[in-house]
């Protein structure tokens, strides 16, 4: 029987956050995808498992994609101005992006766009109106 991504997400975090056997939880997991034959969803559970732990930690997910990895300072600058921006404490995800100039920053439907693709947009933009 397939399942939502969120469910599978919401079953982790909870076999793992009630001190079960880590390797026994992934076993179980990874079965369970091989069983119903959910293996393209996995890069959707993975997001689902990132909410899901913010969300037991009472913050908010924010996707930080760059196009390399971001250091620690980096991501506590970017975590503290956007906490103080959406007034919430929040977990950052950084996310590689392939052939990718900037930041750009996700949080619920909100969206911060530092990226030079998003520059280039909003200049377009200006220049068509």
């Amino acid at each position: 029987m397939k399942h939502k991504p969120q469910t599978y997400a919401e079953a982790l975090v909870e076999g793992l956050s009630s001190k079960t056997d880590l390797k026994k939880a992934a076993r179980s997991f990874w079965y369970s995808l091989q069983k119903n034959n959910q293996y393209r969803d996995l890069k959707k559970i993975l997001n689902e498992i990132d909410l899901a732990e913010a969300k037991k930690e009472g913050k908010k997910l924010a996707k930080v994609y760059s196009e390399k990895k971001l250091s620690n300072k980096e991501i506590a600058d970017i975590s503290s101005k956007v906490s103080k921006k959406i007034n919430a404490k929040i977990v950052v995800s950084n996310i590689i992006k392939d052939n990718w100039s900037g930041i750009v920053v996700e949080v619920d439907d909100k969206v911060i766009d530092l990226s030079t693709r998003g520059k280039i947009e909003k200049l377009s933009k200006i220049l068509k109106d």
